[in-house]
């Protein structure tokens, strides 16, 4: 996977600054979120630079009738998983979900050198691959069956945007 260890450590700067955790970008200039500079990238240490592979991600919910539940994920057996889309937010009239098959899960323990973080902090991450909605076959509820799913393209832009878009912030 070509630059995996870069989009890592932007992942895991975007969700610490999705926080409130900022590095200062020496290089000045206007940036977008999710742009980084070498030296932002260069501030975040990563723990003796291991990242610890689990077979397993389990998520702690609350349902609905307020009852506390667990599910989980195993990228050998369920490994398919559906997130609300980012893009809804701004868009109502994109489809509410991204989907995504679960390929490895790992977590490190990271923190930024110039920030208020005092000590290491374990982030948990899944690393997909994308699913992108079948144009060709209708679906949904007016259609009454379900949408049809297919991989994105490796060299599709969507493929290199977000590889680790399923996470959480604290162990269960």
């Amino acid at each position: 996977v070509q630059d995996f260890y870069r989009d890592l450590k932007d992942h895991l700067l975007a969700r610490l600054e999705e926080r409130g955790f900022t590095v200062a970008d020496r290089g000045g200039g206007h940036r977008e979120l999710g742009e980084y500079s070498f030296h932002q990238r260069s501030c975040l240490v990563i723990h003796k630079e291991l990242a610890y592979w689990h077979e397993v991600f389990r998520i702690n919910w609350t349902s609905y009738d307020l009852l506390r539940s667990q599910d989980s994920v195993n990228p050998k057996n369920h490994g398919d998983i559906m997130l609300l889309s980012p893009r809804f937010h701004d868009n109502p009239s994109e489809h509410r979900y991204t989907y995504a098959r679960v390929i490895r899960i790992f977590h490190v323990n990271v923190r930024l050198d110039e920030s208020a973080m005092s000590g290491f902090e374990r982030m948990d991450v899944l690393f997909v691959r994308l699913f992108r909605l079948d144009k060709s076959a209708p679906g949904g509820f007016n259609h009454k069956r379900l949408h049809r799913v297919e991989f994105v393209p490796a060299d599709d832009e969507e493929a290199c945007g977000e590889r680790m878009a399923a996470r959480r912030d604290s162990p269960c």
